[in-house]
């Protein structure tokens, strides 16, 4: 009895020493991974050191144990006595060991803190969103902003990073690019402010356009009498040159017809200030050049929806951010669009720094339309090599549909075979 009871000891105490070992190095290792983090390296030091120190108590026991079965050694060495007692401290020693880490462990201040919240120690995030579903870790974006930042060096496009309730913000300038079909039409009205001369504003230009048109008189033939021309009547809004504003790099127009000072009268109704320049509500309707690019200032926070309407924003654009999409296209035509829980800026991160490979262009929200990997391989092909692609494959979908056919009718000429040989037996029964 005592020998089993003794063997059951030895047992219990090397399954000890074994999960003590596997602690020490769990410990280790996220110690390591702290100090490479470089946020708290104190307690990736604390770790370490403890990890260390189990390892030495727990680790001398299975040492001294295969030394002394494959080196004997006089007992009266003193080297071998001391190796001895801290091989096989006492459990008294190893419980003070283990209790002053403990509470060296619950001292420390990064401990303390998430101790006080705890749920800040859980939530802590190593991931940033890409969606609502999507997730990447936080190593590999910091990995893709060093090299963004690299490419756009010495530029504005440079991505500033910050932490804010122990999430990682990008921010920075985003390039989008204009893939409008239809125009967009400019808000009446800049700050809830209506557009407003005053007399002597009115006066001085009624002089000006009064001597600009006696001017033009003297150039341009007589109007007939009473005269429409084709039974079309002019615009009533006054002449406006639109600048080309921060709003764009739309395509402008300048109407070549001059007016006369009553028409200033309709300039008051009609004319608005949007982004510093004067527009007229009537023709302040745009169509952005397509391929040309603008930028927002955004974060990484920002979800399309509220790139888009940022975006709208800052051009007083009135449309609605639900008529327009984003899309990311690809040098090789391929189309994704960005859904509305997707950050725009983490997808320009991850798709990298070099636009000639990937735009984001806005478009219309019924007007897009995704174009996937291998549909886009053929799309820069000439109209007779896909044409020929299609009758390769109407030969070979042919040629599937007489095979197809073949296997089919011997099948059925095998199972008519069967039936009329069962109908046969059981006639002659």
């Amino acid at each position: 009895m005592g020998n089993s009871g003794s063997v059951w000891w030895t047992v219990v105490e090397c399954a000890c020493r074994i999960l003590g070992v596997s602690t020490a190095t769990v410990l280790c290792a996220v110690g390591v991974e702290t100090v490479q983090q470089g946020e708290f390296n104190s307690l990736g030091i604390y770790l370490i050191t403890s990890s260390v120190g189990i390892m030495m108590f727990e680790l001398a026991y299975f040492l001294d144990s295969l030394l002394s079965m494959c080196i004997p050694c006089p007992p009266n060495w003193q080297v071998f006595v001391l190796w001895g007692k801290m091989a096989r401290v006492g459990g008294f020693h190893k419980f003070l060991y283990y209790s002053i880490m403990s509470v060296v462990c619950f001292l420390h201040p990064v401990l303390v803190w998430h101790a006080i919240i705890p749920v800040r120690m859980c939530e802590r995030q190593t991931f940033v969103k890409l969606s609502e579903e999507k997730l990447i870790p936080k190593s590999d974006i910091l990995s893709l902003l060093r090299t963004y930042n690299c490419y756009h060096e010495g530029k504005n496009f440079q991505l500033r990073t910050r932490e804010e309730d122990g999430q990682l913000i990008l921010e920075g300038l985003l390039n989008i690019y204009w893939g409008l079909r239809r125009p967009i039409r400019l808000q009446m009205f800049d700050d809830n402010e209506r557009f407003r001369l005053n007399r002597n504003e009115i006066s001085t230009a009624a002089k000006q356009a009064s001597a600009e048109s006696n001017n033009n008189s003297l150039n341009r033939e007589p109007r007939p009498a009473g005269g429409d021309i084709g039974g079309q009547e002019e615009e009533d809004s006054p002449q406006l040159l639109r600048t080309r504003s921060d709003a764009s790099f739309m395509r402008v127009q300048r109407r070549s017809n001059t007016h006369t000072a009553g028409d200033l009268q309709r300039l008051r109704t009609h004319r608005f200030s949007i982004n510093g320049h004067f527009y007229n509500h009537k023709t302040s309707v745009f169509t952005p050049a397509y391929g040309s690019v603008t930028n927002v200032r955004v974060n990484s926070s920002m979800t399309t929806g509220q790139v888009l309407n940022l975006l709208l924003h800052k051009f007083r654009v009135e449309n609605n951010s639900e008529d327009f999409v984003l899309y990311m296209v690809h040098e090789s035509g391929e189309r994704t669009r960005l859904k509305n829980d997707e950050h725009p800026l983490v997808t320009r991160v991850l798709y990298g720094p070099c636009e000639k490979i990937s735009k984001i262009f806005i478009t219309e929200a019924d007007l897009g339309e995704e174009v996937t990997y291998d549909v886009a391989q053929y799309i820069k092909f000439e109209i007779p090599v896909l044409d020929s692609f299609v009758e390769k494959l109407k030969e070979e979908e042919e040629r599937e549909i007489v095979k197809l056919t073949k296997k089919y009718s011997s099948l059925r000429s095998m199972i008519l075979h069967q039936l009329e040989g069962r109908g046969h037996s059981s006639d002659g029964v």
